[in-house]
């Protein structure tokens, strides 16, 4: 498997936080690397990428993922 997505209602626990909440987004964006673009925000060294937390009633997802695949694609 090279990715697995989490909808909202399901508790995605990291580092003793929420990920499917904008305070555990919070936390990942204040102590880790990241990069945002076209509405994700992705933490290459976790291998994590978020989309749906902005002002939008979007679904929220949060995506896991192989971090060799990813660094595949940012190296194109």
């Amino acid at each position: 498997m090279e990715e697995v997505s989490f909808l909202q209602g399901v508790d995605l626990l990291f580092e003793e936080q929420r990920l499917l909440t904008q305070s555990g987004i919070d936390y990942l964006l204040n102590n880790y690397e990241h990069q945002s673009d076209l509405g994700f925000t992705i933490f290459p060294t976790l291998g994590i990428a978020f989309t749906g937390f902005g002002k939008s009633k979007d679904t929220k997802t949060v995506s896991v993922f192989n971090k060799k695949v990813l660094k595949e694609y940012l190296t194109q």
